[in-house]
């Protein structure tokens, strides 16, 4: 039998997960479960090597994947973080400069195509940004532009926008605006394809040119264990179950105390 403490404790987690499904309606975009752990894609300089990996937990149940080095060693796949896979640019040297990019369209055939997929990722205008679960990029120096992140969103009509960021050495969930896209006239509701490209080489040096502000640090490293589209605000409701699933617990917590200072 559960103690009244577990009950309590599978009791929130439960309205914890009933609320996210039921208000909120995140859409996941890729888990990183395929490949299985620890697993990487190593190219050698000046080469580029793409792929395609299918998986239940990709959108569109698909994920073409393109590596590409300059210098030093690149890879990218998924490693172990704290019990689950993370999708991982790792640089390997202090001098590694390269790409890792991922590519969603719904198409299992190694070719990065810009149609595929027709998917509403607002869920009836619920969801308003990606979102970069445990995020991190790593590097030698704080104040240095340590990678640059191009976002390209394509929908049903051919409408397209390439969104540049510039990612500095950080830790934590990261997120990107809708608005970035719709506002550009890409319509979030018909989405055709995904591209996410995190970029350290030096300027001029990719299909889009770069000023030399925007080159990345030699040797950053960015990962993150989730990719999924989902509300910037929690819904009134799911903040209502939790905070009764909380109280709850601590009920059971303070009853249980009483009993071992009665019985003590």
């Amino acid at each position: 039998m559960l103690s009244d403490l577990k009950r309590a404790f599978c009791a929130f987690a439960l309205m914890a997960g009933l609320s996210t499904s039921t208000f909120a309606a995140p859409i996941l975009i890729d888990d990183f479960t395929l490949p299985v752990a620890g697993a990487t894609v190593q190219t050698s300089n000046g080469t580029a090597q793409t792929g395609t990996q299918s998986h239940v937990g990709i959108l569109g149940n698909s994920r073409e994947y393109r590596v590409t080095r300059t210098a030093g060693t690149v890879k990218a796949g998924t490693l172990n973080k704290s019990g689950g896979n993370v999708f991982t640019v790792d640089h390997n040297s202090n001098t590694g400069r390269g790409t890792g990019q991922l590519h969603y369209d719904g198409n299992a055939n190694g070719v990065l195509s810009n149609s595929g997929l027709n998917v509403d990722l607002t869920d009836n205008g619920t969801n308003d940004q990606f979102s970069f679960l445990e995020f991190s990029v790593n590097g030698t120096s704080g104040l240095t532009k340590a990678q640059t992140l191009y976002v390209t969103v394509y929908d049903t009509m051919g409408n397209n926008y390439t969104l540049v960021q510039d990612l500095f050495i950080q830790a934590g969930n990261y997120s990107i605006s809708f608005v970035n896209f719709t506002s550009q006239g890409v319509d979030m509701s018909h989405v055709a394809s995904l591209d996410f490209r995190f970029d350290n080489r030096r300027a001029n040096t990719g299909a889009i040119p770069r000023p030399t502000t925007l080159q990345g640090q030699a040797g950053s490293d960015v990962e993150f264990a989730f990719l999924v589209a989902n509300s910037s605000v929690p819904e009134p409701g799911t903040l209502m179950l939790a905070a009764t699933g909380a109280a709850g617990l601590a009920f059971v917590v303070r009853r249980q105390k009483k009993s071992k200072l009665r019985t003590a």
